[in-house]
């Protein structure tokens, strides 16, 4: 389930909506996030660890909640190694929020970056 707009013309009339598909969300979060230095991807699955110690990672690594023109991410990073951690998420948490809202039109209320593994 996607964004929907409905838009108006001037007179304020309906001339149709826009529906953005969650797929679409998730290419361009993650599009903005491998964009960022240091981040080699996207994490794909758990590490072995135990349920009780990993949060479960999302399908490929990003988790959405999209309510009306808000949404939330959960982004699951690989980082560089030797990379600053505190800086990637930063500059990813920057990315992503613009990517979103300058390409779709959203209202990012959240970005929570968690860096799933270091290669």
């Amino acid at each position: 389930m996607g964004r929907e707009r409905e838009e108006r013309d001037a007179g304020g009339y309906a001339i149709g909506s826009v529906r953005i598909a969650r797929r679409v969300l998730r290419m361009v979060v993650e599009q903005a996030a491998t964009s960022v230095r240091g981040v080699v991807g996207v994490a794909r699955d758990v590490a072995p660890l135990p349920p009780a110690l990993v949060r479960p990672v999302p399908w490929h690594g990003i988790g959405l909640a999209v309510h009306g023109n808000d949404v939330v991410i959960d982004l699951y990073l690989i980082a560089g190694q030797g990379e600053n951690v505190a800086r990637i998420g930063a500059d990813a948490h920057e990315a992503v929020a613009g990517a979103v809202e300058g390409q779709l039109g959203m209202r990012v209320v959240a970005v929570n970056i968690y860096v799933q593994d270091v290669r």
